[in-house]
Order: C-alpha cells, then sequence, then structure tokens
C-alpha cells in the first residue's frame, strides 16, 4: 500500500480545510465563527447519522442547524455555512430517497461555489467539484446513466485543463503547487474509482451493462488526455488501471480478469478503496 499523502483522504481533506480557514478567518466574525462552529457540529452529527441511515436522529440536528442557517440569510456568514451545511443536508435528502431535492439542493451548492470562487477563493473548486460527483450519484440512481457518465468525464477535463463545459478555473490551469496537485491527483482517482464502483451497484451484477457504461465512460480523448501526464507516476498508474478496463467493452472478460488479477499481483494499489473495487470486479468477471 503506498503511503504517500496524496492518497490519504484525511490528508487531503486537512488540506483543503486549512485553506478553508484561512478564508474563514479572513471573512468572518469571531461571533461568526463561533456560530459557524456551532452549525457544522450539528451538521456533523447529523450527516454521521444519514450515513448510518438513522434518519429521524438526523433531521432532528438538521433542524437545529437550519435555524442558524435562517438567521443568517444573503449574508457572507450564510455563504460559508450553507457551503459546510448544505451538502450534507442533500445527501440526507438523497438517502430519504428525495432525489429531486437533492439535486436541487446540490445545483444550488454548486452555484454558491462559483460565487465563492468569483471573490478569489479558487481553491473552493475541489468543494465544487465534490459536488458534481455528488449530482452524478444522483443522475445514477435515478437512471439518467449517461448524463451521469458525462458529468465525471466532464470533471476528469477539468481537473487535467482548468476548463470544461461545466466550468473553468484559473486556479487547476495555473503554475504548479505541492497542495493543489495533491489535490487533483486524489480527486482524479477518487471520480474514477467511484464512478466504476458506482457502474457495480447500480448494474446489480449485469455484465453487459457494465461493459457499456464502461465503453462510455472511458473515452479515446479522455485516455489521449491522460496519456499526456504518463510522465507523472501516480498518472501513468491511473493510467494503466484505465487501459485495462478499455478491454471491457470489446467483451474480452477473460482477457480483462486475467489482466486485472496480473495488475494486482504485481502492483501496490494506490488506496485501500481501488482495491476493493478491483477485487470485485475480478470476482464479478471469473
Amino acid at each position: 500500500m503506498l503511503t504517500s499523502p496524496v492518497y490519504e483522504l484525511a490528508v487531503n481533506a486537512a488540506k483543503y480545510n486549512t485553506l478553508l480557514e484561512k478564508s474563514l478567518n479572513e471573512q468572518l466574525s469571531k461571533e461568526e465563527l463561533f456560530r459557524y462552529n456551532v452549525l457544522s457540529s450539528y451538521c456533523k452529527t447529523a450527516f454521521d447519522f444519514a450515513k448510518k441511515n438513522k434518519l429521524h436522529l438526523s433531521a432532528y440536528h438538521f433542524d437545529k442547524g437550519d435555524l442558524l442557517l435562517k438567521e443568517s440569510k444573503n449574508t457572507l456568514f450564510f455563504k460559508w455555512a450553507a457551503l459546510y451545511a448544505l451538502p450534507k443536508k442533500a445527501y440526507f435528502l438523497y438517502k430519504g430517497g428525495e432525489l429531486t431535492s437533492a439535486e436541487i439542493m446540490t445545483q444550488y451548492v454548486i452555484n454558491l461555489c462559483g460565487l465563492l470562487r468569483d471573490h478569489g477563493h479558487e481553491y473552493v473548486i475541489f468543494a465544487e467539484l465534490q459536488q458534481y460527483q455528488n449530482l452524478a450519484r444522483i443522475y445514477f440512481f435515478s437512471k439518467r446513466i449517461e448524463k451521469a457518465i458525462d458529468l465525471c468525464n466532464q470533471c476528469l477535463q477539468l481537473l487535467y485543463s482548468g476548463s470544461c463545459g461545466l466550468t473553468e478555473s484559473n486556479y487547476l490551469s495555473s503554475e504548479s503547487d505541492p497542495v493543489k496537485d495533491e489535490l487533483c491527483i486524489a480527486f482524479n482517482y477518487q471520480l474514477i474509482v467511484e464512478t466504476l464502483y458506482t457502474f457495480l451497484k447500480v448494474s446489480k451484477g449485469d455484465k453487459k451493462l457494465i461493459s457499456r457504461w464502461v465503453g462510455i465512460f472511458l473515452t479515446s480523448d479522455l485516455i489521449n488526455m491522460w496519456d499526456e501526464k504518463r510522465t507523472d507516476p501516480e498518472y501513468n498508474e491511473i493510467l494503466t488501471c484505465m487501459g485495462i478496463f478499455q478491454l471491457l467493452p470489446k467483451r474480452k472478460w477473460d482477457h480483462f480478469k486475467n489482466d486485472l488479477s496480473q495488475y494486482m499481483n504485481v502492483n501496490i494499489l494506490p488506496n485501500q478503496r481501488l482495491q476493493i473495487v478491483l477485487t470485485e470486479y475480478i470476482s464479478l468477471f471469473s
């Protein structure tokens, strides 16, 4: 298992949160920072209950957080607090089967990210990318599969070039920066691995469906785009994995299984999540 912080979700989250904390300290008063911490505590607790399917307890804590938000409409505090709270509330709605409401709230957060980036907080592009991935998940589970895959592809394009049909980011297309570069690589893995995992869940084990979706996802344009980064070991790892999955649309399932098994046997995988996903693919196609 690689020990590079590039692949450690907690480390990368901490780096993003350091940038966020700097913005909060610059933008909010001490009283507002206190209220932000209270609200985030309620929403974190509510989110944890939602992940455990304890939706009644989740709703109770979200209601407490909502009161703080409603008191602060149209303020700078509201923008930062909503950026933290509403993605978690959208997840709660998603878990409760309210996909339309979750979609509307997620789109609202995406627009909010754009406003904050326009005011100089360019690193918020990573929060925006997370919301696009959340939106793709909603599309997947509301049977808009090709729309979901297209959204994931556009996110990867945005990470690579700093622009796509969704938006553009001067931060992503600017000169190299260690924190930005590590977050970009981490998001690349997250987008690719989670998309492949979602294929397994949504298809319910239908190998023909998975094969077709992989073919839509791993386009030649996408492969060529990442091929330009082959000199970077982390991107080379991504490309190798993507190259193996390209066998699937050709229905060479035995070749795919054998190549993937060999790949896992001779490589130190970049993170535990990728190992779990690839193992499930080997099991399905065996």
